[in-house]
């Protein structure tokens, strides 16, 4: 399969590497990369390295910022998620998920009930 991954942090670049010996092709998109960029990765055959994503189309195709595309299978998102008090969770001590906004680490606290 062809998939691609969105973020290129510590997560999304293990992943990438995890699955680049399985898929067909891996495709890392991050938003930190230059807006040119569509280059493969040295050392691997099938990963390639891309600028952030503009838009995923019905069919299935990811078009990235530099104008290049590919049919995508999977699309992955390795963005980072953190993990916060919010009033929801503060009664029974549970965690609460939340996007990550430039975090790629999981950071957990735990709720005072």
């Amino acid at each position: 399969q062809v998939v691609v991954v969105i973020g290129c942090g510590p997560s999304g670049t293990d992943i990438s590497r995890d699955i680049a010996g399985v898929a067909k092709e891996v495709h890392l998109a991050s938003r930190w990369s230059l807006s040119a960029t569509s280059e493969k990765l040295p050392g691997h055959a099938n990963m390639w390295f891309h600028s952030e994503i503009d838009r995923a189309q019905e069919d299935g195709s990811v078009v990235f910022h530099d104008g290049s595309r590919v049919k995508a299978d999977v699309i992955m998102h390795c963005t980072g998620w953190s993990l916060f008090h919010c009033s929801s969770c503060r009664a029974t001590g549970w965690p609460a998920f939340c996007r990550g906004d430039s975090s790629s680490h999981l950071r957990m606290r735990w709720c005072e009930t």
